[in-house]
């Protein structure tokens, strides 16, 4: 009779635990009551741009959002340029270790899944908030394979046709019409401002 009272104990106790660790609610990471903007600075194997991410918490462990990323410098040999070749939209997964490390509140080191229109991969990152408002983030990340693009990596470009004169120098070189994906099998770094939108 006592274990089994132990056992109703326990189980009362661990849910009350599992409902009230849900509510308790950190600084750099807030969970599921948290909103945050992430505007910065991204640079995509030596290409540099822009992002925009919005991340929303579904606990105290895991957040989901959507990323708008857009760099320059995407024309093709024959000055040919797409707006679309330098922009790339992704929905994002991430884990945030916070509460598992018991680091500063004001740190959140966190990893993610990415799949994008154009690539699909991990990244890792941290966030230092300020306050409860502003903060700043530096963020890494590695597009393993395209995903619904029609374009080639840029490293899976093969070597240019190459026209040469008699004495041996290139007169013209063409990659030939592949359309380049920047994203895919490509290494990221960011950087930039947070900000608490709710």
């Amino acid at each position: 009779m006592k274990s089994l009272m132990n056992k109703k104990l326990g189980t009362v106790i661990f849910i009350l635990f599992l409902v009230f660790s849900q509510s308790v609610k950190a600084q750099a990471y807030d969970g599921d009551a948290e909103t945050r903007i992430f505007l910065g600075y991204t640079n995509i194997e030596g290409k540099s741009g822009g992002e925009f991410q919005l991340d929303n918490g579904l606990n105290d462990y895991v957040s989901y959002g959507i990323k708008l990323i857009f760099i320059s410098g995407t024309k093709k040999d024959n000055d040919e340029f797409s707006a679309l070749d330098g922009f790339d939209a992704s929905f994002f997964l991430r884990f945030h270790f916070l509460e598992v490390l018991k680091s500063n509140e004001k740190i959140d080191p966190y990893l993610g899944v990415d799949a994008s229109l154009k690539s699909i991969g991990l990244h890792g990152g941290i966030k230092y908030n300020f306050g409860d408002i502003i903060g700043v983030y530096a963020q890494v990340g590695k597009g393993f394979s395209n995903s619904l693009s029609n374009g080639i990596s840029k490293k899976d470009i093969p070597e240019p046709d190459r026209t040469y004169d008699d004495k041996g120098n290139v007169v013209h070189e063409s990659i030939g019409d592949y359309r380049v994906n920047y994203f895919g099998k490509s290494f990221s770094f960011n950087v930039g401002i947070t900000i608490n939108a709710f």
